[in-house]
C-alpha cells in the first residue's frame, strides 16, 4: 500500500473536523440550520466511516499491524516525577517517563496522538495506576519487559490492540493483565480511555 493511500485516510479525521468547525460557524451566522443536516445525513457520515476503517485494515501479505516502534518526528518529553501529571489540547503528545520510583498519574490530550514510552520505568511498591486519555488521535503505549501489569482499555469508535490481541468497532473495551499481576508485589494498572483512534499497547 503506497505512502499516499496511508496520507489520504490520516487527513480524514482533520478534514471532517474542519467541516463540522464551518457546519457551526454558518449556523452561528444564521446562514444554515445544522440541525436539520445532521438529522439527515448522520447515517452518511457513518458509511463514509466505516469504508475508512475496511481500507485501513491491513492486507494479509503486510506485516503486524503494531506501530513503528521508533521515535516519532518530535524529541520526547522526558519526565522522571514519580507521579505525572501532564495534558496538551493540540498536536502529538510524545512522552518518554524514565522514573525510577514510579508511582503513575494522568496524561491528556485532546486533538493529536499519544505515544507513550514507559520502558525504562521502575515501579514503587505496591499498584502503580497511569490514566491515560485522549479524544481525538491514536494513542500507543510501550510497556517495560519482565513486569506485573494490567491494562483496561476503552474506545468509542476505533481499534484496541493490546500485545497480540485485538477488538475494533463501536464502543469496545479491552481488558488484559499478566499471570502474576495480583500476587505482584510491584505492579502497573494503565487505564486508557480514547474517544475516537486506534490504541497500541506493546
Amino acid at each position: 500500500m503506497s505512502h499516499h493511500s496511508h496520507e489520504r485516510r490520516g487527513l480524514f479525521w482533520p478534514i471532517s473536523l474542519i467541516v463540522i468547525g464551518f457546519l457551526f460557524l454558518f449556523q452561528n451566522l444564521g446562514y444554515l440550520d445544522v440541525g436539520d443536516i445532521i438529522s439527515n445525513y448522520w447515517p452518511a457520515l457513518l458509511i463514509i466511516w466505516g469504508i475508512s476503517l475496511i481500507f485501513k485494515r491491513p492486507h494479509s501479505s503486510e506485516k503486524s499491524s503494531l506501530p513503528n516502534k521508533g521515535k516519532m518526528k518530535d524529541e520526547p518529553v522526558i519526565l522522571s516525577t514519580e507521579q505525572v501529571a501532564y495534558s496538551k489540547n493540540f498536536g502529538d503528545l510524545n512522552i518518554k517517563i524514565d522514573s525510577k520510583n514510579f508511582q503513575g498519574g494522568d496524561i491528556n490530550n485532546t486533538f493529536g496522538k499519544i505515544h507513550l514510552n514507559l520502558q525504562e520505568i521502575e515501579l514503587s511498591e505496591g499498584e502503580s495506576k497511569l490514566f491515560v486519555n485522549g479524544v481525538f488521535g491514536d494513542i500507543h503505549v510501550a510497556l517495560p519487559k519482565n513486569i506485573a501489569y494490567k491494562i483496561e482499555g476503552g474506545v468509542t469508535g476505533g481499534s484496541i490492540t493490546v500485545i497480540n490481541e485485538k477488538v475494533d468497532g463501536f464502543s469496545k473495551q479491552l481488558s488484559l493483565q499478566t499471570d502474576d499481576y495480583d500476587s505482584a508485589t510491584k505492579k502497573l494498572k494503565i487505564v486508557i480511555s480514547l474517544t475516537f483512534g486506534d490504541v497500541v499497547v506493546w
